[in-house]
């Protein structure tokens, strides 16, 4: 990973208008490099403001810092760019459910009743 890393990194500053930042925002996202990933993002989105799968790679780093409202803010950004984008609905519920474990957490841990169980099942039964 740590290559691919590199490999990314020179393409990119070889081509700085090289759609290759996505795929480098993920690596580093996934190495837990996220303030880094969120800079590859955001430096990409400035050179192509509408490319969809910037947007989602912008989206995933915004969760992972467990900022959930710009990381809808980039969903839907990306579902406005591609509209047909299977991705940016996904991602959307992934949102909303991350919301309602976070309301739930939040709910419990002040009211010290009984733990809920969150289940995947729920979220698979939305419809979009």
């Amino acid at each position: 990973m740590a290559d691919d890393i590199r490999t990314l990194s020179a393409e990119l500053a070889r081509d700085p208008s090289s759609l290759v930042y996505v795929q480098l925002c993920e690596g580093l996202r996934r190495k837990g490099h996220v303030q880094e990933a969120l800079t590859v993002a955001l430096h990409g989105l400035g050179r192509h403001p509408d490319h969809a799968d910037g947007y989602d790679a912008l989206a995933r780093v915004h969760t992972d810092r467990g900022e959930l409202p710009e990381a809808a803010g980039g969903v839907g950004a990306r579902a406005r760019h591609r509209p047909e984008h299977t991705g940016a609905l996904k991602g959307l519920g992934f949102l909303f459910w991350r919301q309602e474990r976070f309301a739930r957490r939040s709910t419990r841990s002040s009211t010290r009743g009984p733990r809920p169980r969150a289940t995947t099942r729920s979220v698979a039964r939305w419809r979009w």
